[in-house]
């Protein structure tokens, strides 16, 4: 220690030179312009690389905190919910059926009308429109648990706009949506909303009607169907993909109702007239997948959580109801177009369903054995389940309905 306060004192004793003199005389260097230019040119682009960086970096983070890429696994059947009532479409009620067509009760009432219901991803939660129908005035969007309870609104003060047929994202936390901007029937958008009813984004701005977004089960694009001007009609199918904001035309036949989505997001089934058809989402493979001959037309199309079935709604004759001829009911057809039966039969509409999606169960220890060998009157352990095979599946949910009525 010593030694180095020795040393220092010695650096202090030092005179300091004067270079203030030279540094006033100095004539600065001359570089030949070439030399000058590629010095520019390579700073110019370090800069290029870096702001590029930049952007590259914000849209990736972008990326990551707007679109949620949730795995796909294997679901179950649960309930499945839909619109319900003697004076639709006055006024509506939801109501839940098991998935074999059995146990139909109430789950909300007292509202006016209610429809289009989607469940969030859990089976926990059910979102809804009320309003929306004829001389409602508007819609707005609506959420409940899974047993009728909790509810409350989502688009407070929006009723006048009209926001319909509402959809939960993949991984739970956004929902989205159409509204009319002012109700007066001048185009609809899509818009996206957080789950509890916040952070209201448009995504897609329709020169005419842009309706009926639908999640792929992955969470990166929405489905949806539009048409290309204001009086035109409801033309074509459509795929947004979020990560980009491309926008693609998967088919441009009259579609007569929304998407949906097979569950691994491989297919797209839709409805047209009498049929039931299916297109994958780069739009090739379109094809007849079922005809409902006791239906004048086919509407709201959704798959089934475990892709054995499709439901959807038709138009059937409606007896003894003169203000209308016909009413709509539920239907379901095995993914393979055979298999078409009615699911609903008792006085009164029936459309616009939804099927809660519950855990798959895991496979039994017998199956997982690999001792275990299946005698030949068992059923298969592993695999996919039977086409046209609908398993009531128990809820919690299913044993506790309740009336709500406005407070």
């Amino acid at each position: 220690m010593g030694d180095l306060t020795e040393r220092l004192r010695t650096l202090d004793r030092l005179p300091v030179p004067d270079l203030w003199p030279e540094v006033l005389s100095r004539e600065p260097e001359r570089r030949p312009a070439g030399e000058r230019m590629r010095r520019v040119a390579v700073a110019s682009l370090a800069l290029a690389v870096a702001a590029g960086g930049i952007a590259l970096a914000a849209r990736a983070l972008l990326q990551r905190d707007t679109v949620t890429i949730v795995p796909i696994t294997p679901k179950a059947n649960g309930m499945i919910a839909f619109t319900c009532g003697d004076t639709w479409p006055f006024n509506s009620d939801l109501c839940v059926v098991d998935p074999d067509g059995t146990g139909r009760r109430t789950l909300i009432t007292g509202l006016g009308q209610l429809s289009n219901p989607a469940w969030s991803p859990d089976g926990s939660r059910i979102v809804f429109q009320v309003g929306g129908g004829i001389d409602s005035g508007g819609a707005s969007i609506f959420v409940a648990r899974a047993d009728g309870t909790g509810m409350h609104e989502l688009t407070p003060g929006a009723y006048r706009t009209y926001s319909r047929s509402p959809d939960w994202s993949p991984d739970g936390a956004r929902i989205a949506f159409s509204r009319e901007p002012d109700g007066s029937g001048n185009g609809a958008d899509i818009f996206v909303m957080g789950a509890d009813g916040t952070h209201l984004t448009r995504l897609v701005d329709s020169p005419g009607y842009a309706a009926v977004p639908k999640w792929s089960p992955d969470g990166t694009r929405l489905a949806y169907v539009a048409s290309e001007s204001l009086d035109g009609p409801t033309c074509c199918v459509h795929v947004l993909y979020l990560r980009d904001g491309s926008d693609r035309v998967v088919t441009r036949h009259a579609a007569g109702s929304g998407p949906a989505w097979s569950p691994d997001a491989t297919r797209i089934a839709f409805g047209r007239g009498q049929d039931v058809l299916e297109v994958h989402p780069d739009g090739t493979g379109e094809r007849v997948l079922a005809t409902c001959d006791a239906c004048s037309s086919v509407f709201d199309v959704t798959w089934s959580p475990d892709g054995g079935s499709i439901l959807f709604s038709g138009f059937v004759p409606a007896a003894g109801k003169g203000y209308a001829e016909n009413l709509p009911q539920l239907f379901v057809v095995d993914q393979d177009g055979t298999n078409l039966r009615q699911l609903t039969t008792e006085p009164g509409a029936a459309c616009c369903a939804a099927w809660q999606s519950v855990p798959a169960r895991p496979p039994s220890r017998a199956a997982a054995s690999p001792s275990a060998e299946p005698s030949a009157s068992s059923p298969p352990t592993s695999g996919p389940p039977p086409r046209g095979v609908l398993t009531p599946t128990p809820s919690a949910a299913s044993a506790s309905m309740a009336k709500v009525v406005p407070s």
